[in-house]
């Protein structure tokens, strides 16, 4: 994570009703055991209101998140999830290269105590089905590109599945990936949201891309 920026820097959309901001690798969405500076509670201090969250980021993912600014967006976009009617998509940088250039995964997804998601059974006790989309955007020497579009929003989901099928994220160590990046970060970035804006209904839809000064995102072709 960057250590000195500014917090309007990371702000894409701002009005009444919601704040769309670009989450930096390394950092918490909320606050946690950790105790580290969390975008929720820099945006709360931005915008100087308090903020509900809709889309979580995992620490070690970059990318968009929504923050609703009262309890009526909150809920409205709770029900768009529900609904299934808000889209997000991600770019992704896996180990190998799946079997199919494009297609769908589906599985049964188990939270363990090790906090962990696990590919299981829809018979095991508290499974959750995890679906999700992906094609292939470029192929390297020992990596490949994807992008995703997740259509359920499960606990590690992406981080899970492509591991369960032989395609770990670089640097994700946690889910298989052969070595660690050196800040921790792993090569998964959300990088669209698309949703209708709470109170006029208008489509919005958000694109960033991930750091253009890394090595390996920046091969990412500007036209997805």
């Amino acid at each position: 994570m960057q250590d000195f920026f500014e917090i309007s820097d990371l702000i894409v959309d701002n009005n009444n009703q919601y704040i769309v901001a670009l989450k930096l690798p390394g950092m918490p969405c909320v606050l946690d055991k950790s105790g580290d500076k969390n975008l929720k509670n820099l945006l709360e201090s931005y915008a100087k209101h308090d903020l509900h969250i809709i889309n979580r980021i995992d620490r070690p993912v970059s990318g968009l998140a929504l923050f609703a600014k009262n309890t009526t967006a909150a809920n409205f976009f709770t029900e768009q999830i529900k609904e299934k009617k808000i889209r997000k998509s991600y770019l992704a940088i896996v180990e190998g290269k799946p079997k199919e250039s494009s297609g769908e995964l589906a599985d049964y997804l188990i939270k363990t105590k090790s906090n962990k998601s696990v590919v299981g059974k829809k018979s095991d006790k508290d499974s959750k089905e995890a679906r999700l989309k992906f094609e292939t955007v470029l192929e390297l020497d020992n990596y490949t590109i994807l992008k995703i579009e997740l259509i359920t929003g499960r606990f590690h989901q992406i981080r899970s599945q492509l591991s369960h099928y032989g395609c770990p994220i670089k640097g994700d160590v946690k889910y298989g990936a052969r070595r660690k990046n050196k800040d921790r970060s792993i090569y998964l970035h959300a990088y669209e949201l698309s949703f209708r804006h709470p109170v006029s209904l208008d489509y919005k839809r958000h694109k960033v891309a991930p750091n253009p000064n890394d090595s390996l995102w920046k091969l990412v072709p500007k036209n997805i």
